[in-house]
């Protein structure tokens, strides 16, 4: 889900919030975090070692997109956190519905979301192949207000 506002009836949330009030169906993996620089909210790809993922979002796409780093509670807490380290188990959403923050304004509805191969910049396509790119898994429900779309 791309948006820059929302339903009367939604509440507001932040990169990497599954948004069950919209959609209550959700798949998702517990992978380790290989790096750094891996954020809650942005998409991640296969890294090397089986079961550990790496940055997509920003960087170049060298292997397959596993899913996009779902907002998770800290262990014995009620804090939610972006923090992530490398080395520590994450979830990673590869199905249902999840806040992704965007100011592209081709974001609209039923859009394809890509990754640029040489950056890792999100992109949007009518279809699901687009040259230069790699798919996500993922499909715009609700676009970016700029779009005409209705939100």
């Amino acid at each position: 889900m791309l948006q820059s506002t929302v339903k009367n009836v939604m509440s507001l949330g932040s990169a990497g919030t599954v948004l069950y009030g919209l959609h209550s169906f959700y798949n998702s993996v517990v992978r380790r975090a290989s790096g750094t620089d891996i954020k809650v909210g942005c998409f991640v790809q296969q890294a090397t070692a089986e079961n550990e993922v790496v940055m997509a979002s920003g960087k170049a796409i060298t292997k397959p997109i596993v899913g996009v780093v779902v907002k998770d509670k800290l262990i014995n807490s009620n804090v939610n956190t972006d923090i992530v380290k490398d080395g520590s188990d994450i979830t990673v959403m590869n199905e249902g519905t999840i806040l992704i923050e965007t100011t592209n304004s081709s974001a609209a509805q039923g859009k394809y979301v890509f990754l640029k191969d040489s950056d890792g910049s999100l992109a949007f396509g009518d279809t699901a192949v687009l040259a230069d790119h790699t798919f996500t898994g993922f499909i715009v429900e609700i676009g970016n207000s700029n779009t005409g779309k209705s939100v």
